[in-house]
């Protein structure tokens, strides 16, 4: 079991075994959704012509699509030219595409929760390693499993992965019930998204949607992105719980998170809690100097950042101080 107070911190990365792109596969993704072109008529009043794109969002946006058809357009050209590598970095300056841009985001991230379903195995399942190999020991109830496991969730990620994994590994461990599932995690462990996300899912509120459930509806598509906040876009609340949790935890563990790109960082504020906290994290992906710039940033007195593990799964697997 984790007797140490620790926070994992979760970024892209971390939700990538289980089926979801990262930043850039995201940002390819939505831009290839977008094949059609406004002036063409054939594209707009002949089904048979219709691109598998258009139909797409045809189908998240109902009978508002024909009017959103020239901001969708925009929104794919000035996404494309703009430079930046994610689409809520790029949405942070561009209000008019907000409301396209969340629907773009929620439509990939739902379907890939059908994915995740049939694909949970995984040689790099960090999940499985922590709930197997960490937090059961010892721990022969859902009621000792939350209570002494002293871990708490901070996530930028709008995926619903983590909570169904945990709420589905309760259940099948202990052939417990949902609900009591669902009471002692509200009780013991915290889950932070502080950008949002896609839908509550049932557990978590009572019109929470099931997992891998695709909305029926464009009224529907629309309530999955009310949970989504762009950066700057109403999560002081969101920071200011991060903060607390951070301040409280002895021991802070990186996953899947872009660390070179310091923005995140300086919004957890995470210079301001370093004194005597152990910080591990994953490096996939980053140069020698990137990793440089990470330990100056941490000002190299974080002793665990001379580990730093090529994925989330071989950091779970090697950080045994619990």
């Amino acid at each position: 079991m984790i007797k140490k107070p620790t926070v994992l911190i979760l970024g892209a990365g971390a939700s990538n075994p289980y089926g979801y792109p990262v930043g850039s596969g995201l940002k390819e993704e939505i831009l290839n959704k977008i094949d059609f072109k406004i002036n063409s008529r054939v594209n707009i009043f002949r089904k048979m012509f219709k691109t598998p794109g258009y139909r797409y969002f045809e189908n998240i946006l109902g009978d508002e699509f024909l009017e959103n058809l020239e901001t969708l357009i925009n929104f794919r050209n000035s996404f494309e030219g703009s430079n930046r590598s994610s689409i809520d970095a790029f949405l942070e300056n561009r209000d008019e595409f907000r409301k396209v841009g969340k629907l773009a985001i929620a439509g990939e991230l739902i379907h890939c929760e059908n994915f995740h379903k049939r694909n949970i195995g995984s040689n790099w399942n960090w999940f499985e390693y922590l709930h197997d190999s960490v937090m059961m020991k010892g721990c022969y109830s859902v009621e000792e499993y939350c209570e002494n496991n002293k871990i708490n969730i901070i996530t930028f990620n709008y995926d619903r992965s983590f909570e169904h994994m945990l709420i589905n590994a309760l259940k099948e461990t202990y052939g417990a019930d949902e609900n009591y599932c669902a009471k002692n995690i509200r009780n013991n462990i915290k889950i932070i998204h502080v950008h949002g996300q896609i839908d509550y899912l049932p557990w978590e509120k009572n019109d929470g949607r099931e997992y891998g459930q695709i909305p029926a509806s464009s009224n529907e598509w629309k309530n999955s992105t009310k949970n989504i906040k762009i950066i700057y876009e109403n999560v002081e609340r969101s920071f200011d719980d991060a903060h607390q949790l951070i301040d409280q935890a002895d021991q802070i563990i990186f996953l899947g998170l872009n660390l070179h790109n310091s923005i995140n960082l300086d919004h957890l504020r995470i210079k301001e809690f370093l004194k005597k906290k152990t910080i591990y994290t994953t490096s996939k992906g980053l140069t020698p100097s990137q990793k440089r710039y990470i330990k100056s940033y941490f000002n190299n007195n974080i002793q665990a950042l001379d580990n730093m593990y090529n994925n989330s799964y071989l950091l779970l697997s090697h950080v045994i101080d619990f």
